[in-house]
């Protein structure tokens, strides 16, 4: 995207496909106008490659970059994009009751409920299937398999609550890598009574962070990195207004994460706020 703009149309769903996107020379690419002018439709961004593919020079591959110009994705406010739950959930519940209300929260988006054990593994992500009138209530598929904790205590004369998080993953906007299928291969889960604390001795590795690790591990990643004599005056910004980035970062690369400002100076003009990144190989959020 060499100078001008590339913006999405708001008519409809729209999805790009692309190897690298590098927006140059005051370039912009918008997907929605701005935060009080948010995109309205859905519209998803994957970047397709591989552990081989052919990579740009600093940039690298499988890659959504800023060098000179302006990014702006501008997905749909939502109120509470996490919350508590204020009931323990069981293993084989589908009801949740939550402490704040579900708005912009819809039907057929997943939420994730993280593990409230010691176990990693017990996170769990599910896809609400309806939703009470006051949105403090969500039925959800599959059941979950694990409990999740939601407990007050009165300790010392102190009343304490215990109470396990749930969040939002979906938003209207998304960026993710494609997955390529012939880099993935199946990890045997480690058995439940595994104890994955660092002194106990290991009888299983790899099963025991899940199904991320039989995939590519190679997904989107998204670099605001520009030339050295624009360095610290804003020349390169981005606006992550509510998105969505999955499947991204690229394990065991230097450099190569999910949203990464990398040797920017002043990025004043730039800001990452009320988003969601999931299912990502090298970390989520880096300001270099």
């Amino acid at each position: 995207i060499k100078g001008g703009t590339f913006m999405f149309d708001d008519e409809k769903d729209i999805e790009l496909n692309a190897e690298h996107i590098m927006i140059v020379e005051d370039g912009k690419f918008l997907v929605g106008e701005s935060e009080a002018k948010p995109y309205q439709h859905n519209a998803k961004i994957i970047l397709h490659g591989h552990v081989r593919s052919k990579e740009l020079p600093v940039y690298g591959a499988k890659t959504l970059a800023v060098r000179k110009g302006h990014l702006g994705l501008y997905g749909k406010h939502i109120l509470h994009t996490w919350t508590h739950i204020m009931k323990t959930i069981n293993p084989g519940d589908t009801e949740i009751v939550l402490k704040h209300p579900a708005t912009g929260w819809n039907i057929g988006d997943e939420i994730v409920i993280p593990t409230s054990s010691k176990r990693q593994a017990e996170s769990e992500v599910v896809k609400i299937t309806a939703k009470s009138p006051d949105g403090l209530k969500l039925t959800f598929s599959p059941a979950v398999k694990y409990q999740h904790i939601s407990v007050v205590q009165t300790i010392g004369g102190k009343t304490i609550e215990t109470r396990c998080e749930v969040g939002l993953l979906s938003r209207n906007i998304v960026v993710e890598g494609n997955v390529e299928q012939s880099w993935v291969h199946e990890i045997k889960a480690c058995p439940s009574d595994h104890d994955p604390r660092l002194m106990a001795v290991q009888t299983c590795f790899d099963g025991k962070f899940g199904a991320e690790r039989g995939s590519d591990q190679y997904g989107v990643q998204i670099m605001v990195h520009s030339h050295k004599k624009h360095k610290g005056q804003n020349m390169a910004t981005a606006h992550f207004h509510y998105i969505e980035v999955r499947h991204c970062g690229q394990a065991f690369r230097l450099g190569r994460y999910p949203i990464h400002f990398h040797m920017e100076g002043d990025t004043s003009g730039s800001y990452v706020e009320g988003n969601s990144v999931h299912h990502s190989f090298n970390r989520a959020i880096t300001m270099h």
